[in-house]
């Protein structure tokens, strides 16, 4: 992780999926690991997406192509809505970090990544959580995103 900040991602996306899973049913490890996913992903998203080598007359020379904000994103996300999609908790949870991190978001492409994961996330919820009342508190979330509403639950 100090030489590649992606390994921290994947290794606390690890820690999250694994305190997930079912044999060790862990959900207050798995929120820890998603507070501090929020607030990585809040610092990675005033990076751009490339670093470069320029010239002495600020020419771009060299490139050096990363994971993307949106790929970072959906790696993280995608493996942590597998195991707590129908954890009414978890999608609470990584509606949040959407909502939160869509409020700090610098550009509009950074915002409509992110509604682009929750909307992901309410299409899970809305197979995987029946119960009125965690689908009411799962939109209660959402509610005032410009971008998203009951439809996508």
């Amino acid at each position: 992780p100090s030489e590649n900040y992606l390994f921290g991602f994947k290794q606390i996306t690890e820690i999250a999926i694994k305190a997930l899973s079912p044999g060790i049913n862990d959900p207050g490890t798995a929120i820890n690991a998603m507070d501090y996913l929020s607030d990585l992903f809040a610092v990675r998203m005033r990076i751009p997406d490339y670093k470069g080598v320029f010239s002495g007359d600020d020419m771009l020379r060299v490139r050096f192509n990363e994971s993307t904000f949106a790929e970072l994103l959906y790696d993280c996300f995608a493996a942590i809505r597998e195991y707590g999609k129908s954890d009414p908790f978890i999608i609470r949870r990584l509606l949040r970090m959407v909502k939160t991190l869509h409020q700090l978001a610098p550009d509009t492409a950074r915002k409509e990544i992110l509604l682009d994961q929750a909307r992901a996330v309410l299409e899970d919820a809305g197979r995987h959580i029946q119960n009125s009342a965690d689908r009411e508190r799962i939109l209660r979330v959402v509610r005032g995103m410009d971008g998203l509403g009951e439809d996508d639950l």
